[in-house]
């Protein structure tokens, strides 16, 4: 018998490093995996303009650990927080 997947949902903060394209390359990752973006918030970090949260709620039917390792690698995302 084959075991149906059920989508679940993720709160996750990406913090990242302020440069164009980052938004671009993580959706490309979200993409590769198959995982959907129920909402969006950005919020630059309070005294560096440098750095921001993007703030995510995440819906996939795959191992989400294993995602946001993979994701991990993408240079300018600096760490992972998941709620």
């Amino acid at each position: 018998m084959l075991k149906k997947l059920i989508m679940k949902q993720y709160n996750v903060i990406f913090h990242v490093q302020n440069e164009v394209g980052v938004l671009a390359r993580l959706t490309i990752k979200l993409r590769k995996y198959s995982v959907n973006i129920q909402a969006m918030e950005v919020h630059a970090k309070k005294g560096d303009e440098h750095f921001s949260d993007m703030h995510m709620t995440l819906e996939t039917k795959g191992n989400i650990d294993l995602i946001l390792k993979k994701i991990e690698t993408i240079v300018p995302v600096i760490g992972i927080t998941r709620e």
